[in-house]
């Protein structure tokens, strides 16, 4: 009897003793990969009112941690992260007359301004502890050379941003420099 208290003091000892990573509440990005440094110039495309995939993509992935585990969106849900964007360049824009559409992810491009909009996946995890961390792959897939220039590569670098539920925005993060190949 008195090992199976002393195995039963053990145990809860050892339980009591395991920490959870803390993170604030405000979401944190680090650590931005980009999956390749030279790609061909590809401009988006409309056929039947919609978007061709284009031929040349890169995966552009980031670390992130959040202390509430409220990032990403719920299908369905339409009243979070509610942002515009225009609809001749699709680049984000305050004008409310424009596209609206739920985001939660954002890049922008660092020579021109432009920032372009992603969703991440709904992220939040079951049970008491609901901080999280871990790695986000985005793909990109329209890059432009800046017109102005005449030049056979122009380098664009990104900024990178997240923001939960909450509307709290984490810090930014740049990518490497990319290379396109202006064709």
């Amino acid at each position: 009897m008195r090992f199976y208290l002393s195995l039963l003091f053990i145990v809860a000892l050892m339980s009591s003793c395991i920490k959870y990573p803390e993170y604030p509440d405000i979401p944190s990005i680090k650590a931005p990969i980009i999956s390749k440094s030279l790609v061909q110039e590809t401009i988006p495309t409309m056929v039947n009112n919609e978007w061709v995939q284009n031929a040349d993509s890169v995966d552009v992935s980031f670390e992130f941690t959040d202390g509430d585990g409220d990032l990403g969106l719920q299908d369905g849900n339409t009243a979070q992260n509610v942002y515009f964007i225009d609809s001749v360049d699709l680049c984000l824009t305050k004008d409310s007359s424009q596209y609206e559409i739920n985001a939660n992810v954002f890049v922008k491009d660092m020579r021109t301004g432009c920032v372009r909009i992603y969703n991440m996946p709904y992220l939040t995890p079951e049970g008491s502890v609901k901080t999280i961390s871990g790695r986000i792959s985005i793909l990109l897939n329209t890059f432009i050379c800046r017109k102005n220039i005449v030049r056979e590569y122009d380098t664009v670098f990104y900024e990178i941003q997240i923001v939960d539920r909450e509307g709290r925005m984490s810090n930014t993060i740049q990518t490497e420099g990319l290379i396109i190949d202006c064709l």
